[in-house]
């Protein structure tokens, strides 16, 4: 006997729901519980929540998920979120949440409610405010059209270069694929903000398609800013005084104080790694899938040097020059130097972000309910729930049910 599931959302005044600090007139929400930051408590840090696939989503938002709201635990308080990626057919939801403060040792400081409403107009993303705590270029890299958008105020959005952009499975959804034959990279900003400050951060998702042995002529950059005496580096080192690994420098990588390598044979092919690189004045810091590999603090250049040419990422300097064979996700630059915490809290929640939070159950506002239920029987195409003479709710089913 065929069976139809079923699941309906109205929105009509009912007294028996939730009547409790709620923001605005949205009629549903769940709560989210974040895991603990690594060491110490973390402020205005953009956590991400992924859900693979949610089934209130699919029915109740938008199509583009504008309708979203994130609030603190007291129901009012929004916090600025970004959507990066949602799929309206499977309720798949990638979305960064500035939080004031990530708890580092209670989990109650760390729930946080997540309302929808597909009834609401606008777009309620605040996107640019999430990434405003000293990030001069933050790119998600997922991409199939356009260009590779900034999501900072900045807005130093890339142009592709090659054949991209080529979206592909990566961390965070998707990635930039690129391809050394086909000359792949982005061109970035000058990205002038830099210049002068003696503190900077590069962090990226890597993905090497092979690491071909000790040769220089495979070395690919993961960014780029300037050449010779005044380049930002953090790229992969086939062959160099460490072989196949990262390598982070700020100033004339001739001088190799400037320059710190990780420790030889990290770097693996079909791996995702997280790479960071960390400048603090004369100090250099490497850190790998979110713990401190390398540093050192004898540094002759301190603060970032002055250069008219454009960043870039994937490359070194532009076409023909150490083109990355492999994938990049989730590239960030900022003007500070983050914190080991920082870092480490970033990995942990980025490289399983399921296990990074609990979803609460589903909430309903005074204007919303929500039933669900099986319809057994002979089913037939377009079954049509009824309530009160009016139709709420049409499922185009197959003739068989399913």
């Amino acid at each position: 006997m065929p069976v139809k599931n079923f699941f309906i959302v109205t929105h009509f005044l009912f007294s028996s729901c939730i009547l409790q600090a709620w923001y605005s007139n949205w009629a549903f929400r769940e709560m989210i519980t974040f895991s603990n930051a690594v060491d110490n408590d973390l402020t205005n840090f953009p956590v991400l929540l992924y859900i693979s696939n949610h089934h209130y989503l699919k029915y109740c938002t938008h199509t583009n998920a504008d309708d979203i709201v994130f609030s603190l635990i007291d129901g009012n308080t929004k916090l600025s979120h970004e959507i990066e990626y949602f799929n309206p057919n499977t309720g798949q939801l990638s979305a960064w949440i500035k939080m004031p403060v990530l708890d580092s040792s209670e989990a109650s400081s760390n729930k946080v409610y997540m309302y929808y409403d597909i009834t609401q107009p606008g777009n309620y993303e605040d996107a640019t405010n999430v990434w405003k705590n000293a990030y001069a270029g933050v790119w998600h890299l997922g991409e199939s059209i356009g260009s590779a958008v900034d999501s900072t105020t900045n807005n130093f959005s890339g142009t592709f270069q090659g054949t991209l952009p080529e979206s592909y499975s990566g961390v965070i959804v998707y990635a930039q694929k690129m391809d050394q034959s086909d000359t792949d990279y982005i061109t970035l900003n000058r990205m002038q903000c830099l210049e002068g400050g003696a503190q900077l951060t590069v962090s990226a998702w890597m993905y090497l398609n092979s690491t071909n042995g000790s040769d220089s002529a495979y070395d690919s950059g993961v960014f780029c800013k300037g050449a010779g005496g005044t380049s930002i580096l953090l790229w992969y080192n086939a062959d160099g005084t460490t072989d196949n690994t990262y390598t982070f420098n700020v100033g004339n990588s001739g001088t190799a104080n400037n320059t710190i390598y990780g420790t030889g044979s990290i770097a693996r092919p079909g791996e995702w790694h997280y790479v960071c690189g960390i400048m603090n004045g004369s100090a250099r810091r490497f850190f790998f899938n979110g713990r401190l590999n390398t540093e050192r603090n004898d540094a002759t250049v301190t603060i970032v040097p002055v250069d008219t040419a454009s960043a870039c990422a994937g490359t070194w300097s532009g076409p023909g020059n150490f083109l990355l064979d492999g994938r990049i996700d989730e590239l960030r630059v900022s003007s500070v130097a983050r914190s080991s915490n920082w870092i480490a809290t970033e990995y942990t929640n980025q490289i399983f972000p399921m296990g990074f939070r609990a979803l609460g159950s589903i909430e309903c506002g005074t204007r919303g309910i929500k039933i669900g239920g099986t319809i057994s029987g002979a089913v037939s195409n377009n079954v049509r729930v009824i309530i009160s003479n009016t139709v709420y709710y049409t499922t185009n089913s197959a003739a068989d049910g399913t």
